[in-house]
């Protein structure tokens, strides 16, 4: 066996080199070459992000809007809300006090008994009357059948009598 050829690069160049023709060597590597650039990377990058919850005031452009309390809260409840206590006294503290007092109130015309009949005719009226009840019309059929048979049987004269012979 002789020894293998070597290339302008200095590494040997295989045995089957010499009875393959270069050309069909140079578009293999060619192909081969482009097979390389046409390579991608076909993983999909990820778009996840935190989500933007638009929590801060500044994000709406409503950052003058304040919530105000409408009303004060004595520093004495506050600190009693703070507290561990029974719930029984925290209840207390809200209860309202209501003032027993006399309130005349005024009667309205028509409130007394005498609306009622005015009631009951009102509901009379949301009522509706009810619906017309239509005859058989197999009576009316049955005369006018009797009739037309009763033309047809009947002898047919002529208008002048003829003249006798």
């Amino acid at each position: 066996m002789s020894e293998p050829e070597t290339k302008d690069d200095g590494k040997a160049a295989p045995e089957w080199r010499g009875a393959v023709d270069e050309r069909l060597v140079a578009r293999c590597e060619a192909y081969v070459a482009r097979g390389d650039r046409m390579l991608h990377d076909w993983s999909v990058g990820s778009m996840l992000r935190p989500p933007k919850l638009h929590l801060d005031p500044s994000d709406w452009g409503a950052g003058y809007l304040r919530a105000e309390r409408e009303r004060e809260v004595p520093m004495a409840l506050s600190g009693d809300l703070r507290e561990n206590m029974p719930q029984a006294l925290l209840r207390d503290l809200y209860r309202p006090e209501y003032e027993e007092r006399f309130v005349e109130r005024e009667r309205v015309e028509g409130s007394e008994r005498g609306a009622l009949p005015a009631l009951r005719e009102a509901r009379q009226a949301r009522q509706k009357p009810p619906l017309p009840r239509i005859a058989s019309s197999l009576g009316a059929v049955r005369e006018y059948q009797s009739w037309r048979r009763g033309l047809l049987a009947e002898r047919w004269k002529p208008v002048k009598d003829e003249p006798v012979k």
